[in-house]
C-alpha cells in the first residue's frame, strides 16, 4: 500500500513541477525509477530498502521547502508515510525536521500533516532524535500550538504533551540500561551537579524550560516559542502524574520541582489568579502532595498550608474553597499520603500540623452557616427534597442551569440542608480545564465535601488498621480472604438499603468459639511489623484528632442531609469509632459512641417521650413487644390507619426514632459487634442506649402513627429524615434486629473477662434508682438533664412511670437471656466467679424475687434463669460424671434460691395465692425442673435431693406425720395439704410423674423415702383430683420397682423378721413397707376417686407378690387388714356425723368398701389354704372376722352384701374339716344375726346384690355346716331367705314377672339344698313354700319405696319345687308333713286361683291361677289318696272346699279375649273334675264338718247360674236356700245376656244333680255298704236344697217374665236352660233321705219334683196358651210330663 501511495505521489510531483519546479521534477522523477525499480514484497522489505536510498526523500524535502501548498501537502503526506513505516534515513532527519518547520505555516492541511508526523518521528526514531534534533521537534509543535485554528492548536497541544511523554518513557528507558549508557553532561541538583546520560540531559532541559516558561520566565535550552500559562501547567502536570518515578530517582528532576516549580506554586495560591490558572495550579500541586511531597517537604508544608487557609470563607472565594477541598478530598482518599503527611508534618517538631489544622477547619466550616445545611436538634431531610427524590446510591447526572454540566439545581438554590440533587456537582472543579471563569457552585458543596473527606479519611483509617487486628490462622487463608473478612466486619453497615432487611436473625445460635478465638489484636502491640510505625501514626491522630472529627461529624449529624450523605456520615462514625477501639482508645472510643447514641436516640425524643407529662397509654401496654428487641412489629401496626387518623395522630403523640435514628442505632450495635471484647466499660453505652431505643419505640407504637409520618407535601417540613412510610421502618428495624441479635451471639466468643463486662453492663440496666420524677417534685432535678443522664428506668431525669419500668426490665432482661444461652458452654466449661454464673443468677434471683418489680419483668426473669439452668444441664452430657455432677447442683441450685427467694416473700407475708405474679415465677421455676428432669433424668447423680426440695415447694407448709411400719396412724383427713396454686401442683406433679416412670433407677437408695413422702403427699392435697389419682396409681410402679431390686428370700426373711421381733429393721425392703404403709393411709382418703385408685394400687402389689406364708400372715396383719380397718373407721365416722352425708357421698363410700372387700378377699381365699396351716391362724382369722362384723354393725345393705361377698369367696376355698368347726360357727352366728332384711335401705338402691351375696354365703354354709344346722337354725336361715326376696324388690330393669331374679333363683336353690328327709325338714319346707307362694298377694310394707316385685316366677318356682317333696315316689311323706303345713300350702294355692282374672299379674303360660291349680290337684292327689283321714283335718277341707270353689268361680269382667276364656273354662272343669274324683269320696265322711260341705254345694250352686238373678231372687247365706222357694219376682222383658262361662254353669248344675242322685258313689271294697250310704245321705242332704233352688230359679223367671212378653218368643238362652233344668229334673232319682217327703204326700225318688210341683202348674198356666201368649211346645211338653212324673208317683 505505501509503495503505490508513494508511486501515486511521485507520479504527481512531476505532472505538477514540470513547468514550476524543474528541481523538484528531477528528483521526484528519480525516485520514482528508484521505487519501480525496487521489488516490492512487503512494507518491512520496503522500508529496508528505501532506508538504503537516503536520496529518495528528496523530492518529498523539496515540496516541503517550494511554499506551495499543493507541493507542501503531497510532500508533507509523503514523508508522514515514511516516518510511520520507519523508511526515513537517519542521517537525513535533520533535513526532514527542518523542511517540516519550514511547511508549518502553509495551510491548514499541511500543518495537521505536519502534528501526525511528529510523534512518528518521536516514537520511531527515538535514539537519534537528540539534542537539537528533540528541541527542533518540540520548536515545530509549539509553534502550531500558537495557530490560530483551534483544531491545530489543541493538536499541536496534545501533540507536545505526547512528545514530552515519549521524552520521559525514553528516559524510563535509559534508566533501565543505566550501565550500558555513558553520561554525556553534567546538571545542577539540590547538593551539586551531577552527571547525566543524553535522554536524562535532554529531560531535564526540556522540563526545566517549561517550568520557566510556565512561570514567565524565557527558556534557557529549548528555544520555544511563547508557551500558555494554562498549557504549561497542563503539561507539568502530566509529567509529574504519569512519570513520577522520575523525579524520585532524579535529582535534577527534583531540584527543578523545589527551586521552580514549587515556589512558582506558593506564588501563585498567594495571588489571586483566575479560574484556569487556579485550577491548573490546584492540579499539580495535588500530584505534588500526592506523589512528590518527600521530594518538596518544606515547599509542601507551605502549600498545604496555604490551601488549608484558603478554606477560610474570609481567605479565598467559594470556587477557590472548593477547589482546595477538592485537594483535601485527593488526600484523605490515600491512606499512605496521610500517613506520610502526619509523620512528616503534624508528628514532626516545629512543623505545621497540616491534618490536624484541616480537620480543625471542618469543625469551623461545619459551623459557619448552620441554616445553609439545615442544623437542628436532629438530621433531617433537606427541605427542598420531595420523599421520593432521596436516591438511595448513586447521585444522579447533574446539570446546572445557565452552566451546563455542573450542578442539577439552578445555583440559586436557597433550600437549606446537603443533597446530591443540588450539593453535588457532575465534574469536580478541579476538573473543569475548559472552563474560563469560576462555575457557580451550590452554596452547599464545600459541605459535602467535608463529609466526602471525613469518610475517605476514616474509609483509609479502618483499611489500614482492621487488616491487623485479625488472628493468623493454622490453616492461613489467603491475605485477600482475610481482608475481605476484615472489611466486612468493620463495615457493618449494608451498602445498600435493601441489605438491612435480610439480615434478620431467625433465632439464636450457639458457639463454642471463645475456646479458639481471641481478642482482636491491638496493633499498636505488633513488634517488628512492617506497618507498625503506620499504626502509630494513626493512633497519633486519632488521639490528636478525634475531638475535630467528633465536632465535626457531630454537627453533620444534626444537619439537613440526604440519605446517601447521611448513611456515608454515620459509617464515617462508625469506622473511625472502631479504629480507636481497636487501638484500644478509650477516651475517642467512648465519645464517638456516646455521640452516636445521642443520635440513635436523641434527647429531645426522650424528653417529649418520658416527661413527667407524658403518660403512656394503658392499652397497647408499652411492654407488648415480645419480641425483644425493636420488633418489626412494634412499628408496624396490623391495622394500618387511614390518612385521616394519621394525621389526626401526628399532631397528638411525640416524636418518635425515624429510620435516622434507626440507622444510627444499627451503626452503634455493628461498632460493638467490632469491638465486642475490647469494649469493656462501654458496654454500658450501648446497652443503654439500645433500652432507650426499645423504650421510645415502644411507646410511640401504643400511640399509633407519630408525627413524623406526615405527607412531605405538608406545610410542616418533615423532621425525620427518613421515609418513615411503615415498609421503610420496618425494614431499618429488621436490619437493627439482625444486627443486635449479631451483636450478642458474637459474646460466645468472647473471653470471660469480656464476657463478664457485657453481663455486667446487661445487669447495671437492672439496678432502680430513685424516681427522678420525685426528685423533680422536690426540686432537686439535674442542671444537665440530657449531659449526664440517659438511662430509662434506671436513669434520672425522665419520668418514670410503671409500664416504662417494665419496657427497661424487659429489654435488659432479654438481652441477658440472650446472652446467657449464647454462652451456655461457657458456663458449664468455667468456674461460677469466671464465667459470670454467679453474677447473672444472683441478678436473675434477686429480680424474680423483688415484689417491687412489675410482673413482666419478673416472669421474664425467672424465665432467663430457668432457662439457662435446663440449658446448662443439657449441655452436660458430653462432659464427665464430675463435671456434669457440678453443673446440674449448679442449676437446680440456682432455681432452689429463686424459689427459696419467694420462701422469704412468704414469710414476710407478702407473698400470697392472690398474687398471680409470685406463682408465676413459682411456676416458671418447677416447669424449669420438670424440662430438666424430663430431658436429663437419667444422668443426674447427685442432685436428686435438690430436685426432690424443689417439687415440695408447690405445697404450703405441712409436716406429714410419721409412719411407723409396726404401727402406723393417721389418715388423709387430717391432712390438710395444698398447693400454692394449682399450675404450681400441677407442674411438680408432671415432674414427679416423669421420675416415677422413666427415672427411678437414678433416684439414690437414700431417697427413696423422700420420693415416697411426696408421693404421698401429692395423693393428699385436695387442690386436683386428677393430679391425686394419677400419683395414688403410681405407689404400684415403685412398689414393682423395688420389688425388682429385692431378692424373694430377702423380703421373705425380712417380713418374718418382722412379725416376730415385731421391730422395724433398716434393710432394703424397709422402703416397700414404708409405701404400703403410706399408701393404705391413702385408701381412707376422703374423695372416693383416690381412695379407689390406693385400693387398686394395693392390691395389684399383693397379687403380684409371691412370699411365704409367714409374710403373708404378716403383710395380712401389717397392710391389708389395716386398710381395712381404716375404712370400717371411717364409715362408723360416717354413720356418727352429726350431718347426714349425700347420698352420693355414701354411695361412694360403699364402692370403695367394695372395691377393698373385693380384693382383700381375693388375696385371702388366694393363699388361705396356706394360711390354715399356720399356727397363727386363728389370731388372724379371728381379726378378719371382727372387721366384717364391723361392718355388718353398721346396718347398711350394701356393706352386707360386699361383706357376705367377701365371706363367700373366702369358704369357696375354705375346706370341709371338721377340726375347723369353731371356725364356722363364727361366721354362721355372723350370718344369722345380720340379714340383710334388717338393714336400713335406701329408696333409691334397686340393687339386690346384697341379698344374693347373702343367699349364696348361705349356700355355701350349708354345704360345709349342714350337719350342725339343726330345725330351729334351718327355720331362721329360711325364714331369713325368704325375707330377703320379700323386702328386696327388684332391680329398676328387671321384671320377675316370667323369669326369677337372680336372688329369687338363689333362694329356691337354697331351698333344694335343704334335705328334707331330715326330720321336721319336710314340714319347714312346705311351710316356708307355702309363704314363698303367697308373696305376690302380700302387702310389701318393708320395702318401701322401692320398685316392687310381682314374685310371679318366684311363687311358681315355689309351686314346682312344692310339688316335687310331696309327689308319690316319697313314701315318707305322711309321716313328717304335718296338716298345719298342709293347711297352709293348700292356702297359699288358693288365692291365685280364686284370684285368677282380678290379678293381672299372671306370667307367662301357666298362668299363676293355672300353676296353682295343678299344683293343689297334684298335692291332694298325693296326700288324700295315700293318707288316712284323721281327726284334726276340718282346717285341712275347708282349704280344699275353698280351692274347689276357687277353681269353679271367675269373674270375667275385665276379659276381653273370649276363646281365652272359653279355653281357661275348661281348663277349670278339667281340674274340677279331677278334684271331685279327688274330694266327693271323702266329703261325706264324718270327720269333715257339715258347713263344710255346705259351703261345697253351695259354691256349686252359685256358680251353676247361667243369667244373673235379681236381688233378693235367692236366700243369702246364713239364710235356709228355699225360704223363698215359691215367691216369684217382678217380670222383666229385657233380653239378659248368659254368663261367658256357660259351660262351667252347666258343669256345676250338672254336679249338683250327681250329689243329689242316688247313684254318684262307686263301690268301695274297703268300706262297709252302710258307712258309703251315710257318707252319700249326708253329701246329698248338702246339695239337695241348693238343687231344687237351683232348678226353680230358671221356672220363675219363666212365670214372671213370659207373661209380659206376650207373643214373643223366650230368650234363647233362658230356654235352653229351662228346657235343661225340666229335663234333668224329670230324669233325675234323688236320693231318699236326701230331701224330706212333702206334707201330705209320699214319693220315693222324685221328691223333688214335688217340692217344685206348684210352680211348674204356674208355669204351665203361661205356657198352655193363655190368650195373648207365645205357645211353646217344646217347653210345654216337659212342663206336662212333669206333672204327669209328680202324678205317677201319687199312683195317678
Amino acid at each position: 500500500m505505501t509503495a503505490q501511495i508513494l508511486n501515486s505521489e511521485l507520479s504527481n510531483l512531476v505532472q505538477e513541477s514540470k513547468r514550476k519546479n524543474p528541481e523538484l521534477r528531477n528528483a521526484a522523477e528519480k525516485s520514482l525509477q528508484d521505487l519501480k525499480s525496487l521489488s516490492v514484497t512487503s512494507e518491512s522489505q520496503l522500508s529496508a530498502d528505501l532506508v538504503r536510498r537516503p536520496h529518495f526523500i528528496t523530492p518529498f524535502l523539496l515540496a516541503c521547502s517550494s511554499k506551495n501548498a499543493k507541493f507542501a501537502s503531497s510532500g508533507a503526506g509523503c514523508i508522514q508515510r515514511l516516518a510511520i513505516s520507519s523508511s526515513l534515513p537517519k542521517e537525513r532527519l535533520k533535513e526532514t525536521i527542518d523542511a517540516l518547520k519550514e511547511c508549518n505555516s502553509i495551510s491548514l492541511e499541511v500543518q495537521l500533516k505536519i502534528l501526525q508526523t511528529l510523534p512518528a518521528l518521536s516514537q520511531n526514531y527515538s535514539t537519534a532524535i537528540r539534542g537539537e534534533l528533540l528541541f527542533g521537534l518540540l520548536q515545530t509543535c509549539s509553534a502550531l500550538q500558537a495557530a490560530k485554528h483551534i483544531a491545530v492548536s489543541s493538536s499541536a497541544a496534545a501533540t507536545l504533551q505526547q512528545l514530552i511523554a515519549s521524552l520521559y518513557e525514553g528516559l524510563e528507558d535509559e534508566d533501565s540500561r543505566s550501565l550500558e549508557v555513558p553520561t554525556v553532561a553534567e546538571v545542577p541538583a539540590e547538593n551539586g551537579r551531577i552527571q547525566v546520560r543524553s535522554v536524562a540531559h535532554d529531560a531535564y532541559r526540556v522540563f526545566y524550560d517549561l517550568c520557566l516558561l510556565t512561570e514567565g520566565s524565557k527558556p534557557k535550552y529549548v528555544k520555544l516559542t511563547s508557551l500558555p500559562q494554562t498549557t504549561g501547567l497542563e503539561l507539568i502536570e502530566s509529567v509529574l502524574l504519569s512519570h513520577a518515578s522520575i523525579f524520585d530517582s532524579h535529582p535534577e528532576q527534583a531540584n527543578i520541582l523545589r527551586s521552580i516549580l514549587m515556589p512558582f506554586i506558593i506564588r501563585s495560591l498567594s495571588e489571586r489568579q483566575n479560574f484556569p490558572i487556579t485550577v491548573r495550579v490546584m492540579r499539580v500541586l495535588s500530584v505534588v502532595v500526592r506523589r512528590h511531597l518527600a521530594i518538596v517537604p518544606s515547599e509542601g508544608e507551605i502549600s498545604l498550608g496555604l490551601v488549608n487557609h484558603m478554606l477560610d470563607p474570609d481567605a479565598a472565594p467559594l470556587w477557590k474553597r472548593a477547589l482546595c477541598m477538592e485537594v483535601f478530598r485527593f488526600i484523605y482518599s490515600d491512606i499512605g499520603l496521610i500517613l506520610q503527611i502526619c509523620s512528616q508534618y503534624d508528628d514532626a517538631d516545629g512543623k505545621k500540623q497540616v491534618l490536624r489544622d484541616n480537620l480543625a477547619m471542618f469543625v469551623r466550616m461545619a459551623s459557619e452557616k448552620p441554616s445553609v445545611i439545615g442544623l437542628g436538634q436532629q438530621s433531617t431531610i433537606p427541605a427542598g427534597q420531595g420523599p421520593n427524590e432521596d436516591g438511595p446510591l448513586e447521585p444522579p447526572v447533574m446539570e446546572a442551569t445557565g452552566v451546563s454540566g455542573l450542578i442539577s439545581t439552578p445555583a440559586n438554590n436557597t433550600s437549606p440542608g446537603i443533597s446530591v440533587h443540588w450539593s453535588s456537582i457532575r465534574t469536580a472543579c478541579l476538573d473543569q480545564l475548559d472552563k474560563p471563569d469560576p462555575p457557580q457552585l451550590p452554596e452547599t458543596y464545600i459541605y459535602s465535601l467535608v463529609l466526602t473527606c471525613i469518610n475517605n479519611l476514616s474509609e483509609n483509617l479502618a483499611r489500614f488498621t482492621l487488616p491487623l487486628t485479625v488472628h493468623k490462622e493454622s490453616r492461613g487463608r489467603k491475605r485477600a480472604e482475610t481482608q475481605e473478612s476484615s472489611e466486612r466486619e468493620a463495615s457493618p453497615l449494608p451498602l445498600t438499603e435493601t441489605t438491612g432487611g435480610q439480615e434478620s436473625s431467625n433465632g439464636l445460635s450457639r458457639s463454642t468459639s471463645h475456646r479458639k478465638r481471641t481478642v482482636p489484636i491491638n496493633p499498636l502491640t505488633l513488634e517488628g511489623h512492617r506497618s507498625r510505625q503506620g499504626i502509630k501514626v494513626i493512633a497519633s491522630l486519632i488521639e490528636n484528632s478525634w475531638p475535630a472529627v467528633l465536632a465535626c461529624c457531630s454537627t453533620f449529624l444534626y444537619a439537613a442531609l440526604d440519605n446517601e450523605y447521611y448513611r456515608a456520615l454515620v459509617r464515617s462514625f462508625q469506622k473511625i469509632t472502631q479504629v480507636a477501639g481497636l487501638l484500644r482508645m478509650a477516651t475517642p472510643r467512648d465519645a464517638f459512641l456516646t455521640t452516636l447514641g445521642k443520635s440513635a436516640v436523641p434527647p429531645n425524643v426522650i424528653a417529649a417521650n418520658m416527661s413527667p407529662m407524658t403518660s403512656v397509654p394503658e392499652s397497647p401496654s408499652i411492654f407488648q413487644n415480645a419480641k425483644g428487641l425493636l420488633s418489626v412489629d412494634a412499628l408496624v401496626s396490623p391495622s394500618t390507619p387511614t390518612d385521616r387518623d394519621r394525621r389526626a395522630s401526628a399532631d397528638l403523640g411525640p416524636p418518635s426514632l425515624n429510620a435516622r435514628n434507626l440507622l444510627c442505632l444499627r451503626a452503634l450495635v455493628n461498632i460493638a459487634i467490632a469491638l465486642g471484647p475490647t469494649l469493656e466499660g462501654a458496654w454500658g453505652i450501648v446497652c443503654e442506649t439500645l433500652q432507650q431505643a426499645d423504650m421510645i419505640m415502644a411507646i410511640s407504637s401504643s400511640r399509633g402513627p407519630n408525627r413524623d409520618q406526615r405527607s412531605a407535601g405538608g406545610p410542616m417540613p418533615r423532621s425525620d429524615g427518613e421515609n418513615t412510610a411503615p415498609q421503610s421502618i420496618a425494614t431499618e428495624v429488621a436490619a437493627v434486629q439482625a444486627a443486635a441479635s449479631r451483636l450478642f451471639e458474637s459474646t460466645a466468643d468472647f473471653p470471660n473477662e469480656s464476657f463478664v463486662h457485657v453481663l455486667a453492663a446487661l445487669c447495671k440496666l437492672l439496678h432502680t434508682e430513685e424516681s427522678p420524677a420525685k426528685r423533680n417534685q422536690s426540686g432537686k432535678r439535674s442542671p444537665s438533664l440530657m449531659q449526664h443522664q440517659r438511662r430509662i428506668g434506671s436513669f434520672s431525669a425522665i419520668s418514670i412511670n410503671t409500664e416504662s419500668q417494665i419496657q427497661d426490665y424487659v429489654l435488659a432482661l432479654r438481652k441477658i437471656g440472650n446472652v446467657a444461652t449464647l454462652n451456655v458452654d461457657r458456663f458449664i466449661q468455667y468456674d461460677i466467679e469466671s464465667s459470670g454464673w454467679g453474677l447473672l443468677t444472683a441478678h436473675l434471683i434477686s429480680l424474680s424475687c423483688n415484689t417491687s418489680i412489675a410482673s413482666p419483668a419478673r416472669r421474664l426473669s425467672a424465665e432467663i434463669l430457668s432457662r439457662i439452668a435446663q440449658e446448662s444441664v443439657s449441655s452436660t452430657a458430653a462432659e464427665n460424671p464430675e463435671t456434669r455432677s457440678n453443673i446440674q447442683k449448679r442449676a437446680f441450685a440456682a432455681l432452689a434460691a429463686g424459689i427459696n427467694g419467694l420462701g422469704s416473700n412468704e414469710d414476710s407475708k407478702q407473698y400470697s395465692l392472690s398474687r398471680d405474679i409470685d406463682a408465676d415465677v413459682h411456676f416458671i421455676f418447677l416447669e424449669a425442673l420438670r424440662s430438666m428432669v424430663e430431658q436429663n433424668g437419667d444422668s443426674i447423680s447427685d442432685g436428686w435431693d435438690a430436685v426432690f426440695g424443689i417439687m415440695l415447694s408447690a405445697f404450703r407448709s405441712h409436716e406429714l406425720p410419721p409412719v411407723h411400719i409396726l404401727h402406723p396412724t393417721g389418715a388423709t383427713s387430717e391432712l390438710q395439704l395444698h398447693f400454692r396454686s394449682a399450675k404450681l401442683g400441677r407442674t411438680a406433679f408432671d415432674t414427679i410423674q416423669l421420675v416415677c416412670s422413666d427415672f427411678l433407677r437414678s433416684v439414690p437408695d437414700t431417697l427413696t423415702s423422700t420420693l415416697v413422702d411426696i408421693i404421698f403427699r401429692f395423693c393428699c392435697q385436695l387442690d386436683d383430683l386428677n393430679v391425686s389419682l394419677t400419683m395414688t396409681a403410681l405407689f404400684w410402679n415403685i412398689s414393682d420397682f423395688l420389688q425388682a431390686q429385692i431378692t424373694l428370700p430377702l423380703l421373705n426373711a425380712y417380713l418374718e423378721k418382722i412379725a416376730a421381733e415385731d421391730d422395724t429393721p433398716t434393710s432394703p425392703p424397709t422402703a416397700w413397707l414404708y409405701l404400703l404403709q403410706r399408701l393404705i393411709i391413702i385408701t381412707a382418703d376422703t374423695r372416693p376417686e383416690v381412695r379407689n385408685t390406693a385400693v387398686h394400687s394395693v392390691l395389684r402389689i399383693f397379687g403380684n407378690c409371691e412370699l411365704s406364708t409367714a409374710s403373708w400372715i404378716t403383710c395380712f396383719r401389717l397392710v391389708l387388714i389395716r386398710m381395712v380397718e381404716h375404712n370400717v373407721e371411717s364409715h362408723k365416722a360416717i354413720s356418727s356425723a352429726e350431718t347426714k352425708p349425700s347420698q352420693e357421698s355414701l354411695g361412694a363410700w360403699n364402692e370403695s368398701s367394695r372395691l377393698l372387700l373385693g380384693g382383700f378377699s381375693d388375696l385371702f381365699a388366694a393363699n388361705l389354704r396356706a394360711l390354715l396351716k399356720s399356727p397363727q391362724w386363728p389370731r388372724l382369722w379371728e381379726s378378719v372376722m371382727e372387721q366384717f362384723g364391723a361392718y355388718l354393725s353398721l346396718r347398711s345393705l350394701y356393706l352386707h352384701g360386699i361383706v357376705y361377698s367377701a365371706l363367700f369367696k373366702i369358704l369357696t376355698q375354705y375346706t370341709d374339716d371338721k377340726s375347723r368347726v369353731d371356725d364356722m360357727d363364727v361366721v354362721l352366728n355372723l350370718w344369722l344375726a345380720n340379714s340383710p332384711a334388717v338393714t336400713s335401705m335406701d329408696a333409691q338402691d334397686t340393687s339386690t346384690a346384697p341379698f344374693e351375696s347373702y343367699v349364696m354365703m348361705f349356700r355355701q354354709l350349708y354345704q360345709l355346716f349342714h350337719i350342725r344346722m339343726l330345725t330351729g337354725i334351718l327355720e331362721k336361715c329360711t325364714a331369713n331367705l325368704l325375707d330377703c326376696v320379700e323386702i328386696s324388690g327388684s332391680a329398676t330393669y328387671e321384671s320377675d314377672l316370667d323369669t326369677m331374679t337372680k336372688l329369687q333363683s338363689g333362694v329356691i336353690e337354697c331351698y333344694r339344698d335343704i334335705d328334707s328327709k331330715c326330720r321336721d325338714a319336710l314340714s319347714l319346707l312346705v311351710t316356708i313354700l307355702s309363704k314363698a307362694i303367697s308373696l305376690p298377694f302380700r302387702q310389701a310394707t318393708r320395702s318401701g319405696g322401692r320398685k316392687q316385685s310381682t314374685f310371679i316366677a318366684f311363687s311358681k318356682a315355689a309351686m314346682d319345687m312344692l310339688e316335687s317333696i310331696t309327689s308319690e315316689e316319697r313314701k315318707d311323706v305322711d309321716d313328717s308333713l304335718e296338716n298345719a303345713s298342709l293347711m297352709g300350702a293348700l292356702e297359699s294355692l288358693e288365692k291365685p286361683i280364686k284370684l285368677k282374672y282380678q290379678w293381672p299379674l299372671q306370667g307367662k303360660q301357666p298362668f299363676l291361677w293355672q300353676k296353682s291349680t295343678s299344683t293343689a290337684l297334684a298335692l291332694l292327689r298325693h296326700r288324700l289318696h295315700s293318707a288316712s283321714l284323721g281327726d284334726d283335718t276340718k282346717s285341712v277341707w275347708l282349704a280344699v272346699v275353698n280351692i274347689a270353689a276357687a277353681i269353679t268361680c271367675a269373674d270375667c269382667s275385665s276379659c276381653t279375649d273370649l276363646e281365652a276364656v272359653l279355653s281357661d273354662e275348661q281348663f277349670d272343669i278339667n281340674a274340677l273334675t279331677t278334684l271331685r274324683e279327688l274330694i266327693v269320696p271323702f266329703l261325706g265322711s264324718p270327720s269333715v264338718p257339715d258347713t263344710t260341705r255346705r259351703h261345697y254345694t253351695s259354691s256349686l250352686f252359685l256358680n251353676s247360674l247361667i243369667h244373673k238373678t235379681e236381688p233378693g231372687e235367692y236366700p243369702t247365706p246364713p239364710a235356709e236356700p228355699l225360704q223363698t222357694l215359691y215367691t216369684v219376682r217382678f217380670g222383666r222383658t229385657s233380653k239378659p245376656s248368659p254368663t261367658v262361662r256357660t259351660r262351667m254353669a252347666y258343669f256345676c248344675f250338672s254336679e249338683l244333680l250327681g250329689l243329689t242322685s242316688c247313684t254318684h258313689l262307686s263301690s268301695d271294697t274297703d268300706r262297709s255298704e252302710a258307712s258309703r250310704s251315710l257318707e252319700r245321705v249326708r253329701l246329698a242332704q248338702a246339695a239337695a236344697p241348693y238343687l231344687i233352688l237351683r232348678a226353680a230359679l230358671p221356672i220363675k223367671s219363666y212365670i214372671a217374665d213370659q207373661s209380659l212378653r206376650g207373643r214373643a218368643p223366650q230368650p234363647f238362652s233362658q230356654r235352653e236352660e229351662l228346657l235343661f233344668t225340666l229335663r234333668q229334673m224329670r230324669a233325675l232319682k234323688s236320693e231318699k233321705g236326701a230331701i224330706p217327703e212333702a206334707e201330705g204326700a209320699s214319693t220315693e225318688d222324685k221328691r223333688h219334683l214335688v217340692r217344685l210341683f206348684p210352680l211348674v202348674t204356674r208355669a204351665l198356666e203361661v205356657c198352655g196358651g193363655r190368650k195373648g201368649l207365645a205357645r211353646d211346645e217344646e217347653v210345654l211338653v216337659e212342663m206336662v210330663g212333669w206333672i204327669g212324673d209328680v202324678g205317677g208317683e201319687f199312683g195317678i
